[in-house]
């Protein structure tokens, strides 16, 4: 049985940084997260603390009342791994999964629907999102159509401060006409949207030795207009990177009981080629 993410989800890149298991935890549901997605891995089920113990770790979370769907940064040559690492994460406890296939997937659209049959094979009922470009019209060598044909959503990475200095607003405004577009020529192939937004900037990719650092800035403002924007389902990458402006932004939205305010209207958006997401940054491309 199908089990999608519903409510604020956080992204967990590096647990160790958080404490155990139960302490990465805690702080998720503190600032009002209904599902964690912690790393699994670079091309399988090889990170320290889910490799381990996946049973143990994702038990951990679902003690706080979080459901869990791992994510592994995928590469078109280790896809065969990566499916036993899902089927074994899913037997773990696991509510579905995440594939993050990013730049090295340009090209390989035969891998993709090769990836798509074994994994469908191997899991057919759980959920599975892919975390594709936030300028899908930028990227005609990404196999976006092969990943849509086999996933139950898409997790877009509307990472803003990765990109540029533009902010939240802008640079979502695009996400939204590209693909929309890309949406148009591909009819048979739309799948619920569900992106991830960032909580973190220059500022903190400095402190956190970010080499380069992102060259925009993340405010609160930006991540509370992502969220009134994007509702339930919507995403944020990552806890342990977070501002603390940030964090007590979400602290404060997770007590309140008043209704969030009208998103605000975004200014214009290009419909062509835009910045990328920046490839060397350790959060936007574990190595």
């Amino acid at each position: 049985m199908k089990t999608a993410p519903v409510g604020l989800g956080i992204w967990i890149a590096f647990r160790d940084r958080l404490g155990i298991a139960a302490q990465a935890a805690a702080k998720a549901v503190e600032i009002g997260a209904s599902w964690v997605a912690p790393r699994a891995g670079v091309g399988g089920l090889n990170d320290g603390a889910l490799a381990h113990d996946p049973a143990g770790e994702i038990a951990a979370y679902k003690a706080a009342g979080l459901r869990v769907y791992p994510w592994i940064y995928s590469r078109p040559s280790s896809w065969r791994a990566e499916v036993e690492a899902f089927r074994r994460l899913l037997a773990a406890g696991a509510d579905g999964v995440l594939i993050d296939a990013e730049i090295e997937w340009g090209g390989h659209a035969a891998d993709a629907v090769a990836y798509g049959r074994e994994l469908r094979a191997a899991i057919d009922d759980a959920w599975v999102a892919d975390c594709p470009w936030l300028w899908i019209g930028a990227h005609p060598e990404y196999p976006c159509a092969e990943f849509a044909a086999f996933v139950d959503a898409r997790c877009a990475q509307l990472y803003w401060s990765e990109i540029n200095g533009a902010g939240e607003a802008r640079d979502a405004a695009t996400y939204e006409v590209q693909w929309a577009a890309w949406e148009h020529a591909h009819q048979d192939l739309v799948r619920p949207r569900m992106p991830i937004g960032v909580t973190y900037g220059h500022r903190e990719g400095v402190a956190l030795g970010i080499r380069p650092p992102p060259p925009g800035e993340c405010t609160p403002d930006d991540v509370a207009r992502f969220l009134d924007a994007y509702g339930s389902g919507a995403s944020l990458y990552s806890l342990e990177a977070a501002s603390s402006d940030v964090l007590a932004m979400l602290r404060a939205r997770a007590t309140r009981t008043e209704p969030a305010p009208a998103p605000e209207v975004a200014p214009g958006a290009e419909s062509i080629v835009a910045p990328v997401t920046l490839s060397s940054s350790p959060y936007s491309e574990v190595t």
